[in-house]
């Protein structure tokens, strides 16, 4: 060891080492100099964590991962929750139908609950699904925890379908515009077929929506009907177009609809209201099975008596709402004299608005084609004072005033010349220069 000015006579003056001497075992400190107690201190390595026992098939177990990881609370808290019926979870529909896929079989099941003593040496995966191997009707309750979650925005798209059905049929009874087009139509039929000018004199006195595609068919010489009958309505009024569409603003969507479907859907969730009911029903009779034991599990049946009241409402609300559509979509079909059903069994009002939609559409092609323009006349006045120019004449213009600018520059830089021929030249110079700006300014 080292010193660093070190003393070896005793100072003079007190000084730290005067202190009390602390106590050294210099046997030991002898053994440490000569060897005799060294040890070798090894580097600990990461310590590796036991993977646990594997009881899944690895592509399962993986798919279970993934799913069960996407949970906002852990499969316990989840179990529990769906063993006490509380739907209070925040969990998406879509996570919960991921859910039906992942739940363990009654194969699986019989493998993970001999490991309900010892869970901890399962690994972390079986861990994970273990506690739904103990969950009584798991399939019913994750059901019913989708049901809750998603009811009321299902029940609010089915019912702004029926209110747009709704909505499209009475739109096209009280459109004046669309009154007014087909009141054009017929006569301009009847003065094609009849030579008729008026519908009450011999001709006919109405027809089916299905004659509207062929109105754009017809040419009437170079022109087809339906260009016609714009040029007819625009003289009523320029925004004619604009205010038949603004009259009719639930067609579009009343085209896509389909009718089969949307009852269809009405009774899938009347469906769901009869499961949750046959659920509740299930519940009281175990409630009562164990009261007669002597064995209560304290489930509450509260939360799922709320659920199937609020489906009960909404349900009796939908099959109200479909009625309501499909009785102002009869009103359409006697309005416009389409009562009978179409081929294939599909609703006259179906068919009246899809073909409807499909006439506003030619329509309004139409009606842009027909837009008027300035005449010849007016064009040619226009061009020849300066309002109107082609891409071209503009190009020539102004080309030609850079030209007109850059020339005046020049004859201001050049000196004047002595002689008269030069006099002569820029005077001559600067009349054409004057001259093209005069003509294209």
């Amino acid at each position: 060891m080292h010193w660093v000015h070190p003393r070896y006579s005793a100072p003079e003056h007190a000084t730290v080492f005067d202190a009390e001497k602390a106590p050294v075992d210099f046997d030991a400190l002898q053994s440490l100099l000569s060897g005799g107690l060294a040890t070798s201190v090894r580097k600990r390595g990461p310590v590796r964590k036991t993977e646990g026992i594997k009881v899944l098939d690895a592509s399962r177990a993986q798919n279970m991962a993934i799913v069960l990881s996407k949970l906002p609370v852990s499969s316990y808290e989840l179990c529990d929750a769906l063993i006490h019926l509380d739907f209070s979870l925040a969990i998406s529909e879509d996570l919960v139908e991921l859910l039906f896929g992942v739940l363990p079989t009654p194969e699986e099941c019989e493998k993970l609950r001999p490991h309900a003593s010892s869970p901890d040496a399962l690994r972390d995966i079986e861990q994970k699904v273990l506690p739904f191997c103990s969950l009584p009707r798991a399939h019913a309750r994750l059901r019913l925890l989708r049901l809750s979650s998603s009811h009321c925005s299902a029940c609010a798209a089915l019912q702004l379908r029926c209110e747009t059905l709704r909505s499209a049929a009475a739109e096209a009874i009280g459109s004046h515009e669309l009154r007014q087009v087909l009141a054009v139509i017929l006569l301009i039929g009847n003065y094609i077929n009849h030579g008729t000018k008026g519908s009450t004199d011999g001709g006919a006195q109405g027809f089916a929506i299905e004659t509207l595609p062929a109105i754009s068919n017809f040419k009437l010489g170079n022109v087809s009907t339906l260009h016609f009958l714009c040029l007819t309505l625009r003289r009523s009024s320029d925004s004619f177009c604009e205010d038949l569409m603004q009259s009719l603003p639930h067609v579009t969507a009343a085209g896509r609809e389909k009718s089969c479907a949307l009852k269809q859907s009405v009774q899938q969730f009347k469906q769901e209201l009869d499961f949750a009911q046959r659920e509740l029903q299930h519940f009281h009779e175990a409630v009562d099975e164990e009261n007669n034991t002597g064995h209560t599990a304290g489930v509450d049946v509260g939360p799922l008596q709320a659920l199937v009241a609020e489906l009960h409402l909404e349900s009796e609300a939908l099959q109200k709402q479909l009625a309501s559509a499909f009785e102002h979509c009869g009103e359409l079909q006697r309005y416009f004299c389409t009562e009978e059903p179409t081929s294939g069994g599909v609703p006259a009002f179906e068919n009246f608005f899809q073909c409807l939609q499909d006439f506003l559409d030619t329509f309004r092609k139409a009606w842009r084609e027909t837009a008027p323009v300035p005449d010849r006349a007016l064009r040619a006045r226009l061009r020849s004072s300066g309002a109107l120019r082609s891409g071209a004449a503009q190009r020539r213009a102004s080309t030609a005033r850079v030209k007109a600018k850059a020339a005046i520059r020049r004859s201001q830089t050049e000196p004047q010349a002595s002689s008269p021929h030069g006099q002569g030249r820029s005077a001559s110079h600067g009349g054409s220069v004057l001259g093209c700006l005069g003509n294209h300014s």
